[in-house]
């Protein structure tokens, strides 16, 4: 798979922590399916970084991914010293982290920090397709950071539920998944679920969700 060189087209702050780097669509990257990602490789860094799609397939003539701050990250200090026109190395797209294919009376995702990006995407690639049914955000914030997207995910009608997050600390908890589930007016066996995110997050909200009952067909996940 050869790497593209694209210019930036657009930089866009969603919080004081989160920045998304907008470019044109090219033929090769038509067709990434939301939830996947791209190699972005910068000259003088000795290792290619991967970052996911937080825009949709929808979005028919550009593509977004959105990045953290990171104060020891010299690949993160460097994306963030680029300026519109300057170029990226980006190979893609990859990745097995997908929409289910069958429509569900309501979608749940539940991430924290930089885990929010890939579900953007999915988010908005449901929103445009027509899924009618309600779709529920559980998200771990770091305060510092902000959730990024968050007027978008009201304007379209998402519940978004946030909870202080840090890393290394519990989350989600079982109170609140259970809280989540009580609030859903559809049979958790027939709701669709997708986790993102770093550490533990994942496993631990698979056994949560195992604890519960939810069908392991139903979920989604993506373990950073």
């Amino acid at each position: 798979m050869r790497g593209l060189t694209l210019p930036i087209k657009e930089l866009r702050d969603e919080t004081p922590a989160f920045r998304t780097f907008v470019f044109d669509l090219p033929e090769e990257l038509k067709g990434y399916q939301a939830g996947q990602f791209v190699m972005i490789h910068l000259e003088g860094q000795p290792k290619s970084r991967a970052y996911t799609f937080s825009s949709s397939p929808t979005e028919k003539n550009v593509f977004c991914f959105t990045v953290q701050r990171e104060e020891k990250s010299r690949v993160v200090g460097a994306l963030f010293e680029k300026k519109v026109g300057d170029t990226l190395s980006i190979q893609g797209p990859m990745g097995k982290f997908t929409l289910l294919s069958e429509p569900a009376p309501e979608a749940v995702f539940i991430t924290a920090g930089p885990g929010i990006t890939p579900l953007r995407s999915m988010i908005k690639s449901l929103k445009d397709t027509g899924h009618l049914g309600k779709i529920h955000l559980l998200y771990g914030e770091n305060p510092q950071a902000g959730t990024p997207f968050l007027k978008e995910f009201e304007s379209w009608g998402l519940r978004v539920e946030r909870h202080p997050w840090a890393w290394g600390s519990e989350f989600p908890t079982e109170a609140q998944i259970d809280t989540l589930l009580q609030s859903m007016a559809s049979d958790i066996q027939k709701t669709h679920f997708y986790l993102c995110g770093l550490g533990d997050l994942v496993p631990h909200t698979l056994e949560l969700l195992k604890s519960k009952n939810v069908p392991a067909a139903l979920i989604r996940s993506e373990k950073w």
